[in-house]
């Protein structure tokens, strides 16, 4: 009968004898690597357990497939002895690259709104990109834009689109006010578009005193000239527009046998004085003959003489209410400055009202420069002045 310790030393040889052996079916003696599987990029489970040996199961899972997504599967489950196996391969179809297409983008990942373009590596809108327009690429002209996918004129300020240009229609005298106006043409004259209007620059011994366009330069120098005077009659601001003031003018001139059509010096708010009378290129005078500018230009220069004279050849009558710091000469109503522009505000509503909480600019019959059309501080609307009146 054996003793205890004999036992136990019978026992460690038995275990130092063996243990080698069952490490080695452990680590690979009976362990069968299924090589030919995991490099396919098979499915099943990339390391079987021999007999004998406990081995965590060493899983893939999809492990060479790259699918649709591009991503090499990893293996890295080891078993027991910490080895990843063989199966972290991704075969042939473990290839990646961009797996999604992103709206427009193709194969760039960038992802496009669904109303836009993918033109190289931006979202555009291509109805209204001028660089882009309609397609990628396709870039519109200077002075064109982009509308609807098509490239389109776009003219601006006084232009206006002629044919496929833009065109200056206040200035060209080709398409004077409009496309295709032509002004006429006259020996020893130059035609000129002056702010939409046809006119003439004469030349030698006559000029375009009627200031008709279409029957050129047909009276002696001598002879032309426009006549301008400030009203004998004073109105408050409630003319009834401007048509109703010009009618005033030329029923003055009328009775004065002055001949000739006339016009008031006013602007209302849509529209200035400079924009609705003749730009004359002869003398504008007084009825006497005195010369009060030599032109237009001048005119809306302020190189001109004070016209204080009426339709007789009188001195018009003083104007009440004027504050003395702006003097004590006749006052004649015009809205307008010395540019010929409109005064904004000071109209009297555009010549409908003489209430007195509205107010009128006007200028002074004894100044020159720019004084006459537009001087000192604006007065109310029921102070009854004069007005001018310029020849057409």
């Amino acid at each position: 009968m054996m003793r205890n310790s004999d036992l136990r030393d019978a026992l460690k040889g038995v275990v130092m004898i063996t243990m080698p052996w069952l490490l080695f079916a452990a680590c690979g003696g009976r362990s069968e690597l299924t090589q030919g599987e995991s490099q396919e990029g098979g499915g099943g489970p990339s390391v079987r357990a021999g007999a004998g040996g406990n081995v965590s199961s060493l899983s893939a899972g999809t492990s060479g497939s790259a699918g649709m997504s591009g991503s090499a599967g990893m293996s890295g489950s080891a078993g027991m002895s910490g080895s990843a196996g063989m199966s972290g391969s991704a075969g042939m179809s473990g290839s990646a690259g961009m797996s999604g297409s992103a709206g427009h983008g193709g194969d760039t990942g960038v992802m496009c709104g669904p109303t836009e373009t993918l033109c190289g590596t931006e979202c555009v809108q291509v109805d209204d990109d001028p660089r882009h327009c309609g397609k990628c690429t396709n870039a519109c002209a200077f002075g064109y834009a982009c509308r609807a996918g098509k490239c389109q004129l776009v003219c601006n300020g006084s232009s206006m689109k002629c044919g496929d240009r833009c065109v200056d229609v206040q200035g060209d005298p080709l398409n004077c006010g409009d496309c295709g106006r032509a002004c006429p043409t006259f020996a020893g004259a130059d035609t000129q578009c002056n702010h939409g209007r046809c006119a003439l620059v004469c030349h030698g011994t006559t000029s375009n005193c009627d200031g008709d366009v279409s029957n050129g330069c047909e009276t002696p120098l001598s002879q032309c000239h426009k006549r301008v005077f400030v009203s004998s009659a004073t109105y408050t601001g409630n003319l009834g527009g401007l048509a109703a003031a010009d009618a005033r003018c030329q029923s003055l001139a009328d009775a004065a046998t002055l001949g000739g059509q006339y016009k008031a010096w006013l602007s209302d708010e849509k529209t200035s004085a400079k924009d609705r009378l003749t730009h004359s290129e002869d003398n504008y005078v007084l009825p006497s003959g005195t010369l009060v500018a030599i032109n237009w230009d001048a005119l809306v220069s302020f190189n001109v003489h004070p016209i204080d004279q009426t339709e007789t050849g009188q001195a018009p009558s003083a104007t009440p209410g004027i504050p003395i710091e702006c003097g004590s000469a006749p006052a004649a109503m015009t809205g307008t400055w010395g540019t010929g522009e409109v005064d904004p505000g000071a109209t009297c509503n555009s010549w409908t009202t003489d209430a007195p909480v509205t107010w009128v600019g006007y200028g002074s019959t004894d100044q020159g420069s720019s004084l006459w059309t537009a001087h000192c501080a604006a007065l109310i609307c029921n102070v009854a002045m004069h007005l001018y009146c310029f020849e057409q």
